[in-house]
């Protein structure tokens, strides 16, 4: 395994890129206010799979679809400036962010992600898609920053299975060679993209220190989706989510 701290990566050709000081602390200190708001709502008001704890603890561990809970986030999702620039920069064409998420790994509890590919959850053709992953903390390798496989969005999606894994219900069968990984280090603050088709997972973390993450998913608005294939992989999380 690679580390990648330094150079910002090529978006076109490695799959992903890296941005510094996105957001300053006090747009970040709001979002931690805003997240905290809406972990403060009635559970029965989170839809089917938006909602999950760290297994055997009363701590959050992710949170879907926070712009169908917070006005705050409806906004991010559609009015930061320099978010959408970044992104509409990448695509030439007017980004759709379809999820905002809050994604955390407790000190000492938070689990690993299973290598998988972003659109094999949203099925979008042309694959114009990615992933802006935001660091609430320093994301390290002890605490379980991403890791991705440079230039793997080339190879369209793979063949994805059940994971078992909450939060994560589907993941890519083949085994990925640990040498070709790269593991991606930023700073609070810090960003990075990554290409919805792009290999992409974390380990746990094994550190006193926690790993938050707001991560928001964009497609450009020319994409459309596979809609047959959507109902087929829905039908198979409801059933995966009802055995958990």
């Amino acid at each position: 395994m690679n580390n990648f701290t330094g150079k910002r990566g090529s978006y076109e050709d490695d799959g992903f890129q890296v941005i510094h000081a996105l957001l300053d602390e006090e747009q970040l200190a709001t979002i931690e206010q805003e997240v905290e708001a809406v972990t403060r709502q009635e559970r029965s008001r989170f839809e089917e799979g938006d909602f999950f704890l760290a297994q055997d603890t009363d701590i959050v561990q992710q949170i879907e679809h926070l712009q169908k809970y917070s006005p705050y986030f409806r906004n991010l999702a559609i009015n930061h400036q320099r978010i959408r620039d970044l992104v509409e920069n990448i695509f030439s064409d007017h980004a759709v962010c379809d999820n905002v998420s809050y994604m955390a790994k407790p000190p000492r509890v938070g689990a690993v992600v299973p290598w998988h590919q972003d659109n094999a959850y949203y099925f979008l053709t042309p694959d114009d898609a990615l992933t802006v992953w935001i660091a609430l903390d320093d994301s390290t390798i002890k605490n379980g920053c991403l890791r991705i496989v440079p230039q793997s969005h080339k190879h369209g999606v793979i063949e994805h299975g059940p994971t078992g894994v909450r939060g994560i219900s589907y993941g890519i069968k083949k085994v990925v060679d640990p040498k070709s990984e790269v593991a991606i280090e930023l700073n609070r603050g810090d960003a990075s993209l990554h290409h919805c088709n792009l290999f992409h997972s974390s380990h746990p973390n094994t550190s006193d220190r926690p790993r938050r993450g707001l991560v928001m998913f964009f497609h450009a608005e020319r994409c459309s989706i596979d809609h047959e294939t959507m109902d087929q992989y829905q039908q198979i999380r409801k059933k995966m989510i009802d055995n958990q």
